[in-house]
Formats: structure tokens, C-alpha cells, sequence
């Protein structure tokens, strides 16, 4: 198992997480951009414009990409990995507790959370691959993110980053 922790910084307008290694050493940059990102902070829990969010490694190149589509209250995104689209993911119409179903390239994937949206697991053919947790109550997000599939790390910090955006916006 291997742990990740997403922490957000405060940034007038838009949204900007670090990801850290185990060892709290930075290792991923996130950024939402241009007005749509503005918006989407805003409105985006209801009505999505569609945006863009970009992770980048530490030398500034584009490792993963996450396009909210437009949409009305359940949003919908693609996960770019790479620049090769690897997964699609949606909220499924729950009023309670969030699920989210995924499918990537590798397999299909169910997120299920609690009713407060701080916990999450995400599961893939009965197995638990991933946990992910919102840790501390302050003012920008915390997330703990623990992967027991080393291979698909990218793909579950882009999906942390996308519950993040659609449900603690």
C-alpha cells in the first residue's frame, strides 16, 4: 500500500492542490484554469460549463487531464492519462449517499461514499483498490489518498480530485 496526501491551497478564483508522497515530498501540481474554472467553482455543483483541470509533475509537463463535461446536477468527467482518455466517470442518481461509476480502459470501477462525503472506497471485481478520505476540517481540502494497486495511482488521484470538485466545492 502506498499513501498519497492532496492537500488544496486557497487561491482567489481558482483551484490549485499539491499531491504528496508518503514522505509529505511534493510530487504532483494541480490547476483549474480560465473562466470556466471560476464559474465551475461557483456553479458546479449544480450546472456544469465544462472545464478543465491539469496535473502536472514537478517540471511542469502534463501527466493527467480531467474534462467535466457540461452537465446538471450529476456531473460527468474523462480522465486523460498521458493524453490517451483512460477512464469516464459519472455520478449515478443517488440523493444520499455519492456513488460514481468508472470506465477505464482496464476495467469498470464503483466509488462508493458515505452520506457526508468523506469517505470513499473504490472498488473494482469485489476487490477494494483504493480508500480515500478527507482528513482534517479547515478551510481548504485534505485528502488522504491510500492505493493498494501501485499501477493505477494516476488514476485514482484524478479521482480524488474530481470528488473533490464535485462534492466540497
Amino acid at each position: 500500500m502506498k499513501t498519497y496526501y492532496i492537500k488544496q491551497r486557497l487561491n482567489l478564483g481558482n483551484d490549485k492542490y499539491f499531491v504528496y508522497d508518503q514522505e509529505q515530498q511534493p510530487i504532483l501540481k494541480v490547476v483549474k484554469k480560465g473562466l470556466t474554472g471560476l464559474l465551475d467553482n461557483f456553479l458546479g455543483s449544480i450546472i456544469s460549463l465544462g472545464t478543465k483541470i491539469y496535473i502536472y509533475n514537478l517540471i511542469e509537463s502534463e501527466t493527467i487531464m480531467i474534462k467535466k463535461k457540461k452537465t446538471f446536477i450529476w456531473n460527468q468527467y474523462d480522465i486523460f492519462i498521458d493524453n490517451l482518455k483512460y477512464a469516464s466517470m459519472c455520478e449515478e442518481k443517488t440523493w444520499f449517499n455519492p456513488n460514481l461509476s468508472i470506465n477505464a480502459i482496464d476495467g469498470t470501477y464503483k466509488i462508493k461514499g458515505n452520506i457526508f462525503a468523506k469517505d470513499f472506497f473504490i472498488v473494482k471485481d469485489k476487490e477494494v483498490m483504493a480508500t480515500i478520505k478527507k482528513t482534517r476540517l479547515t478551510i481548504s481540502d485534505y485528502y488522504e489518498l491510500s492505493v493498494f494497486q501501485e499501477e493505477c495511482y494516476k488514476l485514482f488521484i484524478a479521482i480524488t480530485i474530481a470528488i473533490d470538485n464535485s462534492y466540497h466545492n
